[in-house]
């Protein structure tokens, strides 16, 4: 029995499943006699965490079933707790949330007070409570069950547990959330470099940067860049090259959200810093694409593509990144195609081609503007038609990111009709939509067109506007975007105002569907503050002269 169970492993490591398989089931027939049922007990858990690996999950079930029973029978505790342990599991993976709590509130009460298996317990229990949506509780046991595992020197699952932690708080979103989801990060950082393992340390460091990068406040790039290049050195040291290349395009994101912040909050000033933002993110974005290519990595060739294109739209290179966002399209698509059958994969492939949905209509908007090759018509008929592509897979809820990608579609959409309205284009053909609440993605609507305003053409007013009636209304305006209790001064910019890169967008967006009027993307870039911003809206209301 034990030469079968021993074959049976070695033929799974090896990857002959099917013989696995039998060899786990021989053995179990062999363990049918009484003196046999411990041997049957360990046969039965083992064959339970094949079936598992394979998502053979009601043969697994079964198993399991068989286990907990014998395991009773002997009293063997250790290995109930085991079989709960795998039995939870499933159930989550299932989908039936009340089950696992259920599951998880037997190993607790069999388990002594923090102990490892009551950590365990508590850790499963945390996993169902958070599937449920109960966040606050799920935090609770988690925490507790860190400090179990911290107790038992078991530093591999406390790093697990906080890593857990984290993406708690970052669900929970505010500067609070992310604060702690920072901290949660650190901590399994510190665990990971204790444990020694470096591959999972680079990967904690990756999400920490994430996170710094997510935060959006003063010196957090520089954090989030400083963690993702100590994750990029480990992931080289393990030879990881897929690793090595995520990093790298995290790396490429970071310069790119530097210079989009540079340009929108410091504009003329911010030019030559943000040249250089670029072109770093640019080698970056090449490097990770190097690396791709060399491993026939579709997802990251994809990735890599939408990046190189990010970079080069905010250079203003606006048909080179048609270019790589073509080509990121493809290989998107090809990414789906390849991946056929495996419902995350090709929920991520679908997130990755809603975002450069976004990111074509973006670019197409942006050659129409500039005059670049083409006609101006095709380049907004195609925006039109991307625009509506983004839209239906965002609609579909794939991926964390469909509300996002939405608004930012969103925007597109109100700046795409105001302009096609001004040239007696609109043919209703495109679904308006309810605005939605969150904040959009800033890195997909702010680069302006060098001769935007010589081809956008604002929709013209039956009267001017009076500038205390459009220095009130931006002031309310501002002041529900940045949630201040206190209206702005004329005077102050609005960055200082609380206002960022992500706010502007659904700013700008709101300002234009408000006056009705046509407005640059880089309107809060171009007037930084309420009087000048309101000054050139008066302006443009005004009757064109014939």
């Amino acid at each position: 029995m034990t030469a079968l169970k021993v074959q049976s492993s070695v033929l799974w490591a090896i990857g002959r499943k099917l013989c696995a398989f039998e060899a786990a089931n021989d053995a179990l027939e062999i363990a049918q006699g009484p003196e046999d049922k411990k041997h049957q007990m360990d046969l039965l858990l083992s064959a339970a965490s094949l079936y598992l690996q394979d998502e053979k999950f009601e043969e697994a079930r079964k198993k399991l079933t068989e286990a907990l029973s014998v395991a009773k029978e002997l009293g063997q505790l250790g290995q109930r707790l085991r079989a709960l342990w795998q039995l939870g599991h499933l159930q989550l993976r299932l989908g039936e949330v009340q089950a696992a709590l259920a599951t998880a509130r037997e190993a607790q009460e069999l388990s002594a007070p923090g102990s490892a298996s009551a950590a365990q317990a508590l850790s499963l229990r945390a996993t169902a409570l958070s599937a449920c949506g109960d966040r606050k509780e799920a935090l609770a046991a988690a925490e507790v069950a860190a400090e179990f595992f911290s107790a038992a020197g078991d530093l591999k699952r406390e790093a697990l547990l906080w890593a857990f932690v984290s993406e708690l708080h970052e669900e929970s979103q505010g500067d609070l959330g992310v604060v702690r989801a920072i901290q949660a990060a650190e901590r399994c950082i510190t665990l990971r470099r204790q444990a020694g393992d470096a591959g999972s340390e680079a990967e904690a460091l990756l999400r920490a940067a994430n996170l710094h990068l997510a935060a959006a406040a003063e010196g957090c790039e520089s954090n989030a860049e400083e963690k993702a290049q100590e994750a990029r050195r480990l992931y080289k040291r393990c030879n990881d090259r897929a690793g090595e290349a995520n990093s790298l395009l995290l790396i490429c994101q970071i310069h790119v959200s530097s210079a989009g912040r540079l340009l929108l909050e410091e504009g003329s000033r911010g030019n030559r810093a943000a040249s250089q933002s670029l072109q770093q993110a640019m080698t970056f974005a090449n490097e990770a694409f190097s690396i791709a290519k060399r491993l026939g990595d579709k997802d990251l060739l994809a990735w890599s593509d939408y990046w190189r294109a990010m970079a080069l739209m905010w250079n203003r290179n606006f048909e080179q990144a048609l270019r790589a966002a073509h080509a990121a399209h493809a290989a998107f698509h090809d990414l789906q195609a390849a991946l056929a059958g495996d419902s995350a994969s090709t929920a991520a492939g679908l997130e990755g081609e809603a975002h450069v949905l976004v990111l074509l209509a973006e670019l197409h908007l942006l050659c129409g503007d500039s005059g670049g090759e083409g006609s101006a018509d095709d380049h907004y008929r195609q925006a039109r038609e991307f625009v509506e592509k983004a839209l239906s897979v965002a609609k579909s809820g794939v991926g964390s990111g469909s509300v996002r990608i939405e608004g930012a579609a969103f925007c597109l959409q109100e700046r795409l009709e105001l302009k096609l309205h001004s040239k007696g284009q609109v043919s209703g053909a495109t679904p308006q939509l309810e605005a939605p609440r969150e904040n959009v993605d800033n890195l997909q609507s702010f680069p302006q067109a060098e001769k935007a305003s010589e081809v956008q053409p604002q929709v013209a007013q039956p009267a001017g506007l009076e500038v205390s009636f459009v220095q009130s209304r931006l002031k309310e305006m501002v002041s529900e975007m940045v949630t201040s209790d206190e209206p702005p001064e004329l005077d102050t910019p609005l960055m200082e105002s609380g206002m960022d890169s992500l706010t502007a967008v659904t700013f700008t967006a709101t300002a234009a569907k408000e006056f009705k009027m046509g407005l640059s993307p880089s309107l809060t870039f171009d007037y930084p503050n309420i009087r000048s911003m309101a000054e050139h809206l008066v302006e443009e209301s005004r009757p064109t002269a014939l």
